[in-house]
């Protein structure tokens, strides 16, 4: 079971965000240290009637978000990133081709 402390700070806000709002929300893309691999965490708050019971959380790392959404042939034809709202990119998405990981 996690704490509070034990998530990151953006994280901690969408938890905190989705609790008082009462809806699911994706936290923004952060990396719990300098080399851990950057991921954003979906938040579903439970509620019975108006008690709160806690939080399902998932967590997505974006690296492997985009290796399996993008195809690799969109990807060889298409610059794809995500990127924040300064446009400081987060994760790329590398074409690789076909019969990659073979």
């Amino acid at each position: 079971m996690l704490t509070n402390g034990d998530q990151k700070l953006p994280s901690r806000q969408a938890l905190e965000s989705a609790r008082t709002r009462k809806i699911a929300l994706y936290s923004h893309p952060a990396a719990a240290a300098a080399a851990a691999p950057v991921l954003m965490d979906y938040h579903v708050p439970l509620f019975r009637e108006d008690q709160y019971l806690g939080t399902l959380l998932a967590s997505y790392s974006t690296a492997a978000l985009l290796q399996e959404m993008v195809p690799w042939w969109f990807a060889q034809d298409n610059e794809v990133v995500l990127a924040d709202t300064d446009d400081t990119v987060i994760e790329k998405r590398a074409a690789g081709g076909p019969g990659r990981g073979v």
